[in-house]
């Protein structure tokens, strides 16, 4: 098995910035509880943009957590809240230092 990193670029609506920061804070703090979860963080831009930068034991443990109803909760207000298709890139790990 090996690990996955995924990285998601999402720009909220203005008028949907305030809600659209909120899930995603709440979803953070549920996805820091899964056990596949090694990373997950956020990171604000301008013009209401945001990247998550998330890294899983495998794509076992990612899949688990698109599924999971905290995810798909925020799924669902991307509907509304992202003024455009949110562009994501997944990459695997070729070495690492750190043992995991």
């Amino acid at each position: 098995m090996s690990k996955i990193a995924n990285f998601v670029k999402l720009k909220a609506a203005p008028e949907q910035s305030g809600a659209f920061k909120e899930a995603l804070i709440a979803l953070a703090a549920e996805t820091h509880k899964e056990p596949g979860c090694i990373m997950y963080e956020l990171f604000h831009g301008e013009d209401n943009t945001w990247m998550v930068a998330e890294i899983w034991r495998d794509a076992k443990a990612l899949d688990a957590h698109i599924a999971a109803p905290h995810t798909q909760m925020v799924i669902k207000l991307f509907e509304k809240a992202l003024a455009e298709p949110p562009r994501v890139e997944t990459f695997t790990p070729e070495s690492s230092t750190a043992g995991n």
